[in-house]
């Protein structure tokens, strides 16, 4: 059985969607880590700390999370108003 809708495009389930969540945030959060004792020093206070490492994990994860969430989303979202708006002048 499929899910309506999906018979022609893939449809992401919920564990999809999370999983894509935490795999981004994984790597970012990574990727992160190699990257701040780089650019903070080494007697930084543990707040600055914090603060970079919440300001890098949400600059790093939104442009993958745009791109593989965000925008299919709208797209398909778009194509489904598009396609309420031609059956409701088909059926005027």
């Amino acid at each position: 059985m499929t899910t309506p809708g999906c018979e022609t495009t893939p449809c992401w389930t919920r564990r999809h969607v999370a999983a894509v969540i935490l795999i981004t945030v994984f790597v970012t959060e990574i990727g992160v880590m190699f990257l701040l004792p780089v650019l903070l020093p080494q007697n930084v206070s543990p707040w600055i700390e914090a603060l970079a490492d919440a300001a890098l994990l949400g600059l790093g994860s939104m442009a993958p999370l745009w791109f593989l969430l965000i925008r299919p989303m709208k797209d398909d979202l778009i194509q489904e108003i598009r396609h309420s708006q031609t059956l409701m002048k088909a059926m005027d």
